[in-house]
């Protein structure tokens, strides 16, 4: 067997560790974009209520106003 081989029979556990941490933080951070970078839910009920944005969901990333047609 070549020595690359011996060398992770070895320390498997440590790169199931590292894989395991790696997945955690990249969950993890990905969680947090989401919450952050999320519509407030009030602001979802105002735009609900008032029937504000596109007919396709979107609003004009610009300026932060709904675009006009």
């Amino acid at each position: 067997m070549s020595a690359f081989t011996t060398f992770i029979k070895r320390h498997w556990l440590a790169y199931v560790i590292g894989i395991a941490l790696a997945v955690a933080l990249g969950l993890g951070a990905a969680y947090v974009v989401g919450v952050i970078g999320s519509t407030p839910e009030e602001e979802q009920q105002a735009q609900t209520v008032t029937g504000t944005g596109n007919t396709d969901g979107t609003s004009d990333t610009t300026t932060g106003d709904v675009a006009a047609e």
